[in-house]
């Protein structure tokens, strides 16, 4: 019997794939709803994970602490009224402005981390459980398991966010002005670039047996000093300010401010927006090359085994 007159395939094409909630992908092409389902199990599992290991529940209480009371003291410290950088590079800013200068990367530093933590810790805990080969090299989408781990986090970043924002608004109340459509398009455009970013690196690190640790190396050393997040790039030589443009998230963060704080209109951030976007569909493009490059070349080397 060919696969074309298989009872079964014809009718997971015409049915789709159902669901747990009993709910089909209609009209999709096999391999598409095969994919689909891929990625929504992984997300669902890593939710459920996070019901299992409840530890998370006290990074999600102290991460925000710890997060803010850094930048809070080095704003105190550094460039508060009489400190040494006032009236120097962050003249602009007094202490209030600076910290309100913080709050929207304050969010985004932590959360970005968080991210490449996750999908590099990913392939760190399925290579300590010994099942990393097994499910890179049989699975019949290897991306989608990046793709569900992302929309996992996301449920995770929900509540992170809020707990971060309240924290904020209990000891720096925060003057938002905000212009809605231009902040929904670089929020959105923000987390599309750093999902893409983490998955790029962990598919060109794949056969570096601590990949996690390189990425958490990359993410911290270039959200802290290129990305504008804590300091702004004008204080830089030209030639660092050139390749600090060179990184999505100082785009990011400059167009977070102007829409979040600023009420910027999505017109005038228009051609920053494109850029930003062609980064981000960069990073994705990378991602699924490196990966089917990599593991290709772990399968014909045996390295993956290795791990």
């Amino acid at each position: 019997m060919t696969p074309d007159n298989n009872p079964m395939n014809n009718q997971q094409v015409s049915e789709g794939v159902r669901f747990s909630n009993g709910h089909h992908l209609h009209a999709l092409p096999n391999n598409v709803s095969w994919y689909v389902h891929d990625v929504v199990a992984t997300a669902k599992r890593m939710v459920l994970r996070m019901r299992r290991y409840p530890s998370w529940l006290l990074n999600l209480g102290l991460g925000p602490v710890l997060m803010i009371f850094p930048f809070i003291f080095l704003g105190d410290t550094l460039v508060g009224k009489g400190r040494p950088l006032s009236g120097s590079a962050f003249g602009e800013y007094d202490y209030t402005g600076y910290v309100g200068y913080l709050a929207v990367p304050l969010i985004a530093v932590a959360l970005s981390n968080t991210v490449f933590t996750w999908l590099g810790g990913l392939l760190r805990m399925e290579r300590r459980s010994g099942t990393l080969e097994r499910v890179l090299v049989s699975a019949q989408f290897p991306s989608a398991l990046f793709l569900g781990t992302a929309f996992g986090h996301l449920f995770y970043m929900g509540l992170f966010v809020a707990a971060t924002v309240l924290l904020l608004q209990i000891w720096i109340p925060l003057d938002f002005n905000i212009n809605y459509p231009s902040a929904v398009a670089v929020l959105f455009l923000h987390l599309a670039v750093t999902y893409g970013l983490a998955f790029a690196l962990s598919s060109a690190l794949l056969r570096i047996a601590d990949s996690w640790a390189v990425q958490l190396v990359i993410s911290k050393g270039v959200l802290a000093l290129l990305s504008g997040a804590t300091f702004p790039i004008s204080i830089y030589p030209e030639w660092l300010q050139t390749i600090a443009r060179m990184v999505p998230f100082t785009w990011a963060f400059d167009l977070e401010r102007r829409s979040l704080l600023r009420a910027e209109k999505f017109g005038e951030m228009a051609p920053d927006l494109a850029v930003l976007a062609g980064m981000t569909v960069f990073c994705w493009i990378v991602g699924f090359i490196f990966l089917g490059r990599e593991l290709n070349a772990a399968r014909r080397s045996g390295v993956l085994g290795n791990f």
